[in-house]
């Protein structure tokens, strides 16, 4: 749960996102706001709402569902500051387009950016049996349904009929990797696919590296819940690494189809493994793609995003002096 306090910016529990202040009790979980007595130390009048940096449903690692919802005022909130879900802020809680400031999720480009040492990548190739002539997708995240593991493993069959050197990396824990361990078996993929389980931090940025291709196809499952934005494109396009990611949610502002990776249907093994073929098939697109990756990730830098991020507020600040901000009735 995000800690709050008035008119500073921090990060919360999981480093992920940037919130400002929570003083109303009944409000919970990602979602944040400021209102009533909190509002002035921010600079806006009482009663002026500003909701940031939330998720619709959290799925903990026992897999129960948490929903966390909009104030119930949601329409007449005067911004909204949404990292990768636009769409539901506006279709599914009413909020007014113009109201709506998208932040990103940022990422540590230098952290991901850097060049792991040779020894590093040997020492990783090693320990999962890769050859130089390997072609590597990876995949790491949480290991549930939303994040399309199974979607990967489909796909992988059809990838090595036309490539055969071609092998999986699956990173993370959670409820269902004991379903998809079965599902390599249950396929005849235990020589293609390395089931690492989770994953050191320290070792991540050298595995962004070592992949060809990272891929996470995530789509609405269970129905309602989706992926707000995507961090791990970010940090794969950081590495240089292009992506191809599930047509769903907020995917498609991380990863922007034909110049930092491609999109595929979440549901559809047949595309995701079009969409891996035809990137094994055309290097030059290939590069081109971890290129705009790489250019797209460094837009995305925590430093970019907390300017972006105290510009808005200051903006705000401004017009609220100015007697533009009318709070909600």
């Amino acid at each position: 749960t995000a800690q709050s306090f008035a008119g500073k910016l921090q990060f919360d529990s999981s480093g992920n996102k940037l919130v400002l202040v929570a003083t109303d009790p009944a409000i919970t979980g990602f979602t944040v706001a400021a209102s009533g007595a909190g509002a002035p130390a921010l600079g806006l009048p009482a009663g002026t709402v500003v909701a940031e940096n939330f998720d619709f449903d959290i799925r903990t690692s026992d897999g129960s569902l948490i929903r966390v919802e909009l104030p119930a005022n949601a329409a007449d909130i005067d911004a909204v500051l949404a990292g990768g879900a636009r769409f539901a802020v506006e279709q599914g809680h009413g909020v007014r387009p113009e109201r709506v400031e998208v932040i990103h999720p940022g990422v540590d480009c230098g952290r991901f950016a850097a060049p792991p040492d040779e020894a590093v990548l040997a020492e990783l190739r090693q320990r999962h049996g890769l050859s130089s002539e390997d072609r590597v997708l990876l995949i790491v995240g949480r290991v549930v349904p939303l994040k399309g593991f199974d979607t990967v493993l489909f796909a992988l069959p059809l990838v090595l009929e036309e490539f055969p050197e071609t092998v999986l990396l699956v990173g993370g824990d959670g409820f269902d990797l004991p379903r998809i361990r079965r599902l390599v078996a249950e396929l005849g993929l235990e020589a293609a696919v390395r089931v690492l389980g989770r994953v050191p931090d320290e070792e991540l940025p050298a595995l962004y590296h070592l992949a060809d291709l990272f891929v996470m196809p995530s789509r609405d499952d269970p129905p309602g819940s989706f992926e707000g934005f995507g961090i791990v494109f970010l940090e794969a396009g950081a590495a240089g690494t292009p992506s191809v990611g599930g047509r769903s949610g907020g995917i498609p502002e991380a990863v922007l189809d034909g110049e930092t990776g491609l999109l595929c249907d979440p549901w559809d093994p047949a595309d995701l493994a079009e969409k891996i073929i035809s990137l094994f098939r055309e290097p030059e697109l290939w590069r081109r793609l971890g290129e705009g990756a790489r250019r797209w990730a460094a837009e995305h830098d925590w430093e970019r995003v907390i300017a972006r991020k105290l510009e808005l507020d200051e903006g705000m600040r401004r017009r609220a002096a100015a007697g533009e901000w009318r709070p909600p009735a």
